[in-house]
């Protein structure tokens, strides 16, 4: 595991493709750490572009900002307790990624975030477009304030939020609530589901990280005027039937931000399933490198297939293989 140190904590992070490749950043949501992200993605991604995914703070491997196993203070089911000081904020979270892209000298990026990672990363398109060369905003909100999922959904929250005796035992009731997130069950397997959320758990298991990052969402401010400064071309991708963020917020967006087209997925709702990762990609490949093709006019031998691999970035490099 790679991690980068930035001011106040560090960040795990690891790569994936050729180097050689246009840079792309994968920042995941709310509950999850970099190893959530379905491998089919990553492999298809990095066989054309060079993937960099993070542990965002409160996740995984990165620097945790309080303890991790007692019982949340606000009790289940509350995603951003009044009267409770937030820990950090979307804009906090943001600001650690831009510092990480300029410790790892990355460059331009195409960045793309899920959910709680999609807030994030349209936070840093909109403040930081020399880092930004496109935005990819994946089952993502439209900049509004906090959430309004369905009871269903935010019952699973609160059982994220809930300290477990055992990784095992979180990830058998992780997994049956996880439901919640599929478009009427499509897709759904509890056990395959089980077996992802117990590798994670073993991982890093940290239930009151994940309720200080919904008391992020739910306390950061309405955000809808920050979308209209976003310049870089942007692509949303959204579930038609999407239980946790309804697909009409990310509909928003789309009429905010200038240059941005929007994809709405039947039978999808706030989840990956295997003919959405399908669909996901190639939409995303072809966002991204259209805008490449766009851009340079040079050979790309990079898009040639090859398998993915780990790899460490090499600073200058890649940071002179991004300028415009």
């Amino acid at each position: 595991m790679l991690s980068v140190t930035i001011p106040g904590l560090s960040l795990g992070y690891r790569c994936f493709g050729q180097q050689s490749a246009p840079c792309i950043v994968l920042l995941h949501g709310a509950a999850m750490q970099l190893t959530d992200w379905p491998p089919g993605l990553i492999e298809q991604l990095s066989r054309h572009l060079y993937v960099v995914v993070f542990d965002l703070r409160d996740a995984g491997l990165s620097t945790k900002f309080g303890p991790c196993l007692e019982q949340p203070t606000a009790g289940e089911g509350q995603l951003g307790p009044e009267g409770l000081e937030p820990s950090y904020s979307l804009f906090d979270m943001a600001d650690d990624v831009a510092q990480a892209i300029a410790a790892l000298r990355l460059g331009s990026v195409h960045l793309l975030g899920f959910s709680m990672g999609g807030m994030v990363a349209q936070i840093l398109a909109a403040r930081r477009g020399d880092q930004v060369r496109s935005l990819i905003s994946l089952m993502s909100s439209g900049g509004q304030a906090g959430l309004h999922p369905t009871e269903a959904v935010r019952l699973a929250l609160a059982e994220a939020c809930t300290t477990r005796a055992t990784p095992e035992l979180a990830a058998e009731r992780l997994s049956l609530a996880h439901r919640a997130y599929y478009s009427a069950g499509h897709g759904y397997d509890q056990a395959a589901l089980y077996q992802q959320m117990l590798r994670s758990l073993r991982r890093s298991y940290c239930p009151l990280g994940v309720s200080r990052q919904l008391r992020a969402i739910d306390t950061t401010e309405d955000r809808r005027n920050l979308l209209i400064r976003i310049a870089c071309p942007t692509l949303i991708i959204h579930g038609a039937e999407d239980p946790c963020i309804d697909v009409c917020l990310a509909r928003e967006a789309s009429g905010l931000i200038p240059d941005c087209s929007f994809e709405a997925l039947a039978r999808m709702g706030h989840e990956f399933t295997a003919d959405h990762i399908a669909e996901v990609t190639a939409l995303t490949l072809r966002h991204c490198l259209g805008i490449e093709r766009r851009r340079s006019s040079r050979p790309s031998a990079w898009q040639g297939e090859g398998a993915a691999m780990e790899q460490s970035p090499k600073g200058s490099d890649r940071e002179s293989s991004h300028r415009p």
